[in-house]
């Protein structure tokens, strides 16, 4: 066991609640990882495989990223996000609704497309890039469902595997990899990975979050190098502690793959 992964253990293991992380050094393919393919519940993290499968559809010509759409009354529903107080009317481009459900993890943006994608289409993308265990069965924010039982899942090690895809530009090609990776970077939640890390890190990543959950996933880069990480973590008595704690995972990574 590397120096890295007994610091990260040590992390975890004082921790309440359940835990997983997924990490890959992609210059020299060092991969290790806790509870990789457990299922958590996604929260945000799965608007990485809508957006995907948004840019997939992109370029097969079944839509447009400059195609508009319509805010409609229908659309709207509450937690993150600014287009539910905007005016119904309100026209934006798949890529601007596409930027809002990331940067900001929009929950209206992420259910429009969803409808305009397909919720089939998203779990075809997700079992295309050889994710095992997440799938998407509902649109956000649908109490009615998940009382039922019915959620979004996905695992660590399945993020990461996304997140390599458009690193590496093997997912479509290099210039819509490129975009989709422009758009997490520009990612306004930055309370987790970015936390502790050096002023001016780049960071490519998404959040997610729920009662007793806190998820972060991302792509953290210094000049030519990189690594990829995911945490995940439900059941938390504390959220914002789990939030530290994935700060202290990615100053760990960042500390040793960049020293």
């Amino acid at each position: 066991m590397s120096r890295l992964q007994r610091e990260i253990f040590e992390i975890i293991n004082k921790e309440d609640g359940d835990w997983a992380f997924s990490i890959q050094n992609p210059l020299t393919e060092e991969r290790f990882g806790y509870q990789e393919e457990r299922v958590f519940s996604a929260a945000s993290i799965i608007k990485i495989p809508i957006l995907m499968e948004v840019y997939r559809q992109d370029r097969e010509g079944s839509l447009s990223l400059g195609d508009s759409l319509v805010l409609q009354e229908k659309d709207v529903v509450g937690g993150c996000g600014v287009l539910q107080i905007m005016h119904e009317g309100l026209e934006l481009s798949v890529r601007d609704i596409a930027i809002l459900m990331i940067t900001i993890s929009d929950n209206t943006a992420t259910n429009m497309l969803i409808d305009l994608v397909g919720i089939d289409k998203v779990n075809d993308l997700i079992q295309s890039v050889g994710a095992k265990v997440s799938v998407l069965r509902r649109k956000l924010m649908k109490p009615e469902l998940a009382e039922k039982g019915i959620h979004n899942h996905l695992g660590a090690r399945d993020v990461l595997i996304m997140l390599k895809a458009l690193d590496q530009g093997c997912f479509l090609d290099q210039e819509a990899c490129s975009d989709m990776l422009s758009i997490l970077k520009l990612q306004q939640l930055n309370h987790k990975i970015p936390l502790l890390l050096p002023e001016g890190a780049v960071v490519a990543h998404k959040t997610g979050e729920d009662t007793g959950l806190t998820h972060n996933a991302g792509i953290i880069y210094k000049g030519d190098k990189k690594f990829y990480v995911c945490c995940l973590a439900e059941n938390l008595p504390d959220p914002v502690r789990g939030h530290q704690v994935i700060a202290r995972i990615a100053r760990a990574c960042y500390d040793t793959y960049f020293e």
